[in-house]
């Protein structure tokens, strides 16, 4: 089934596939994937919780950085939150 991407999805998916580092589209990927197989709902909501959750959870002072980079990029991306 073809989905419509919401207001600000497609600017961040054209950020994650053009010049940023691999590192982060990795992760915005893994957060994704692990989203749909758990049947969730991917929007800027649940990409934001389980970002965050990461980095909670992450001990590694460089998947932090990224993650923390990959977080504000979603939030920026969040319509009506600029």
């Amino acid at each position: 089934m073809l989905r419509t991407l919401p207001h600000g999805a497609s600017e961040l998916a054209d950020y994650f596939n053009y010049g940023s580092a691999l590192n982060e589209r990795e992760i915005l990927g893994a957060v994704v994937a692990e989203l749909l197989i758990k049947g969730e709902q991917v929007n800027h909501h649940t990409l934001i919780a389980r970002l965050s959750q990461l980095l909670a959870d992450e001990t590694d002072a460089v998947k932090v950085d990224v993650c923390r980079c990959v977080l504000e990029r979603v939030i920026q991306k969040t319509p009506g939150e600029s």
